[in-house]
């Protein structure tokens, strides 16, 4: 027990020193503009240290393997090589990312503006996306999200869930920018619903925006900051 309260605490320090997780600390008063997920170089380039794992892991079996490999290999018995088999997860991995890059090249750098900023229970939520690039023929929809991280501590380790609580249609009017088309979006926030929170605490909620082209080909999510009115009357 007392290994698991320590993890806890430890959690939670790790929780308030990431502080650019916070939009209430680094993104009130200073700017409109949220990017996408997983559209940030620093974001992208974390993605691939999985990859460096499997490869590492890749060579470490094959290496161990060599010689049997090697027999398998001059005795024709091409089938035999079952070890080769650990090169199809980095494989996967690799499709996968160059999938997600070419994804994010085709429509461009995709920031939502927000205003007003944040967000208010009980208000409009307004802002628009505009995409610069193959947006030609597209049709749009969107969602507002609100979802719940939880974490759980059933074992020594914690483990983290995400929760849709609730969700509900965004208004969308597609018009024509100067490079591309722009999205103006709109949505009325229920009063009964919780504003977004502190991401150091075990249990919180947060809102997103999801915006998709009809034919599944763009997809892109924010994390919104919705407030209370009294923090910003």
């Amino acid at each position: 027990m007392g290994k698991r309260l320590l993890r806890q605490r430890l959690t939670k320090i790790r929780k308030t020193m990431n502080t650019g997780n916070s939009w209430n600390d680094s993104s009130q008063g200073s700017s409109h503009i949220i990017q996408a997920l997983g559209t940030g170089r620093r974001n992208s380039r974390k993605k691939w240290v999985p990859l460096i794992f499997l490869l590492l892991f890749s060579a470490y079996v094959i290496y161990g393997s060599r010689d049997e490999l090697l027999a398998h290999y001059y005795a024709g018995e091409y089938t035999e090589m079952k070890e080769l088999i650990v090169f199809f997860f980095p494989l996967l991995f690799l499709l996968l990312q160059f999938k997600k890059i070419y994804k994010r090249a085709k429509f461009g750098d995709t920031p939502l503006v927000m205003n007003p900023f944040p967000a208010v229970i009980g208000q409009t939520l307004s802002g628009h996306v505009e995409i610069n690039k193959n947006s030609e023929g597209l049709q749009f929809s969107s969602e507002l999200v609100l979802m719940k991280q939880i974490e759980v501590y059933e074992t020594e380790a914690a483990e983290t869930r995400v929760e849709m609580i609730w969700k509900m249609p965004v208004n969308v009017v597609q018009e024509r920018a100067m490079i591309g088309v722009r999205l103006l979006l709109k949505a009325d926030i229920p009063l009964n619903k919780p504003p977004s929170q502190s991401p150091y605490s075990d249990n919180y909620y947060f809102w997103q925006l999801a915006v998709f082209s009809h034919d599944k080909s763009f997809r892109r999510k924010w994390n919104v900051p919705v407030a209370v009115a009294d923090e910003y009357s």
